[in-house]
């Protein structure tokens, strides 16, 4: 138990102590503020340096490269070539559109319909604007239908052949994942033909709806030989890499899409549709 310090009068006054408790604790918050203002110096430096490290893998990975940041702006060009009933398919597309179709199966959902016909009318013109007047360059992932059914669009993209390359993004905005071989060899078939026909040359480049399947990228360089000179089929990486494809491991180049800035992810149902998402 502590004593009280005696003096030569007795116990100590009340006011004295109490004097020197405050200076105690007094002494105690400046211990404390030195101990927190030396573990926010420690954690301010253990972050520089993995801000270093993380820089420095960074530079290293990029060796051999200009040190300038390179992008590569996509324009998606779609509309027209989704899986409609008017098309004879089972369903209209309703898989980005403003909100959830409420159309029972079988039965056309034209309000569906006519939110992609507003990209194709207005939305396309204004994205082409934005490049145009900037004179910034971009990939055009094209479906073939989509060039076929949208004339006046296709025109203004090949008409700017210094801004705008061409990426074929299938015959139509279909699914490419759950495609038999044969059939999926067909479709790719038909996307190579309507664009050598729209375009006067067969297409050099690919990028799925989303997810290809396992046979994709070999059925491309069988059908298209070493016009393809690359896939998009792959969200592996931020720069291009080259993969082997085939049992004769034939080099193929990949350069890698980002869904980063596609709005497929604020869909509703998708991984950013709720405002609790962003606080998960």
């Amino acid at each position: 138990m502590a004593l009280l310090p005696l003096t030569r009068s007795g116990p100590m006054a009340p006011g004295k102590w109490s004097q020197n408790r405050l200076l105690l604790l007094r002494r105690l918050l400046r211990r404390m503020l030195r101990l927190l203002a030396g573990w926010i110096e420690h954690s301010a430096r253990l972050l520089c340096s993995i801000a270093r490290k993380l820089r420095s893998a960074t530079h290293a990975r990029m060796a051999g490269l200009s040190r300038r940041l390179a992008l590569n702006f996509v324009i998606n060009f779609e509309e027209g070539s989704e899986p409609s009933i008017a098309d004879g398919d089972g369903a209209t597309e309703a898989g980005l559109i403003e909100c959830p179709s409420d159309a029972p199966p079988g039965v056309r959902d034209l309000a569906s319909e006519s939110m992609f016909e507003y990209g194709s009318r207005v939305g396309f013109w204004r994205v082409l604007h934005e490049f145009t007047g900037r004179e910034i360059p971009a990939t055009v992932m094209a479906c073939a239908l989509a060039m076929e059914r949208l004339p006046d669009a296709t025109e203004a993209i090949l008409s700017r052949p210094d801004l705008f390359d061409l990426c074929c993004h299938g015959y139509r905005w279909e699914d490419h994942c759950a495609m038999d071989k044969e059939y999926e060899r067909s479709r790719i078939r038909m996307a190579i033909d309507l664009m050598e026909k729209i375009t006067g040359e067969k297409p050099n480049a690919w990028y799925c709806r989303t997810a290809p399947s396992v046979n994709t990228r070999e059925l491309l360089l069988e059908e298209g030989g070493d016009h393809f000179l690359y896939d998009s089929d792959s969200y592996a990486d931020e720069i291009p890499y080259w993969t082997t494809v085939g049992a004769a491991a034939k080099p193929h180049l990949v350069v890698p899409y980002s869904l980063c800035t596609n709005d497929s992810k604020y869909a509703p149902g998708r991984a950013f549709s709720l405002s609790d998402d962003y606080c998960a």
